[in-house]
């Protein structure tokens, strides 16, 4: 199995597949979209079934066209899905992005919808064979970046895969391309982390919120969800402490 992660569109050119393959397309540049999904279309077309990509994009709507103080919401809403209809061209799924998804909390689900038209696009030639998602994750990382995982799977043959996998009932698959899970875990200390790991797995998210006293966010909604987010993922979520050595 050859694992591939990559920034330049020579390797796609050029990689002709030998083994089941991973490949990971990690991109950073907004100013480049059409590109990379132009790129994540071709190397679609040179896998074959169970082989596995992941792409990252930049999903800061503010990167694609950045919000002026003197226009309205709704002014720059309609001005960003211009701007990313006239970037994208033919790969624009216009009927089903709108404006309403060209926010700071909603761009990463507009570039969902853009990924998986592509996938459909690009698995055309292919009629049996199509590209299933399985994870889908939006995060700040600097600026908000959304990472897709998906598998390149036979249509006759997709029962037995999940059959076989369970990952439909895997708590954090997105098998549907539905709305990216959004990783937005609050900071905390290192006794606010000691404690309500102490808390874990027997105690749920209000309970906690209620036993900490306050809130990470001036919304109690969206402290609660910053929670569960940690919770989902504190096994995962790195621990940074300073160190003498």
């Amino acid at each position: 199995m050859h694992l591939w992660s990559f920034y330049q569109n020579d390797f796609i050119e050029d990689f002709q597949r030998e083994n089941e393959t991973i490949i990971w397309l990690d991109y950073t540049k907004p100013s480049r979209l059409r590109s990379q999904i132009e790129e994540f279309q071709a190397i679609i077309d040179k896998l074959l079934p169970l082989d596995i990509i992941k792409v990252t994009l930049n999903a800061h709507a503010a990167s694609y066209l950045e919000a002026q103080k003197e226009n309205k919401p709704d002014v720059i809403q309609n001005q960003r899905l211009v701007e990313l209809c006239e970037k994208l061209g033919d790969i624009f799924p216009s009927a089903k992005v709108t404006t309403d998804m060209m926010t700071h909390n909603r761009f990463p689900e507009a570039l969902s919808v853009i990924l998986e038209f592509a996938a459909n696009i690009a698995t055309q030639v292919r009629p049996n064979i199509y590209f299933q998602p399985i994870t889908s994750f939006s995060y700040a990382d600097g600026q908000k970046m959304l990472t897709i995982t998906g598998i390149l799977l036979e249509k006759d043959k997709q029962i037995d895969f999940f059959d076989k996998t369970n990952i439909g009932k895997w708590e954090l698959s997105n098998i549907n391309w539905g709305k990216p899970l959004n990783i937005n875990i609050p900071n905390l200390t290192i006794k606010e982390r000691l404690y309500i790991d102490s808390l874990l797995p027997n105690s749920n998210v209000e309970n906690i919120q209620s036993e900490l006293g306050f809130s990470f966010d001036k919304d109690d909604d969206v402290s609660i969800d910053m929670l569960k987010t940690y919770v989902l993922f504190y096994r995962q979520s790195p621990f940074f402490s300073r160190i003498v050595v």
